[in-house]
């Protein structure tokens, strides 16, 4: 009897179920995803305006990150409902730091400006400059032409 079931639905059945499971799992992703927020912004020099691509942007505690596209621009998705301390890092520049909340199904925008950063050194000698310069000096005197 089974067999003459299956076989009487000519495979509508299991074309249906692969149908029911497809759906629920779409579903399921996309319930996800409107619970869940995102963080968008763009990063920039506080002093200039220019924009900084390539920053790293992460939230602290979490595997969530992101860089700036060659715009400045940055987003970061599917990030859980909850307040984060959003960094941002650009080489030559301070670390930019903020509390950011990320609201269920929201966008929250967080811009950053970031100051430029100098590393402060000691004193840099170099000596083998000063030999090279006596000895190339010395070859052009010695020279014919």
């Amino acid at each position: 009897m089974r067999k003459k079931f299956l076989k009487s639905t000519g495979g509508s059945f299991f074309i249906f179920m692969i149908v029911l499971i497809v759906s629920v799992v779409g579903t399921t992703q996309l319930l996800m995803a409107q619970t869940n927020g995102r963080i968008i912004g763009q990063v920039s020099d506080a002093q200039t305006g220019d924009f900084l691509p390539g920053a790293n942007i992460i939230i602290e505690g979490t595997s969530f990150g992101s860089a700036s596209d060659r715009t400045g621009m940055y987003r970061i998705a599917n990030v859980p409902p909850g307040t984060y301390t959003l960094t941002v890092i650009y080489i030559g520049y301070k670390d930019f730091s903020t509390e950011i909340e990320v609201s269920s199904g929201s966008v929250a925008n967080q811009d950053a400006a970031l100051a430029v950063s100098y590393i402060e050194t000691d004193q840099i000698v170099v000596e083998g400059l000063r030999q090279g310069q006596a000895k190339a000096l010395s070859q052009q005197k010695i020279a014919s032409n």
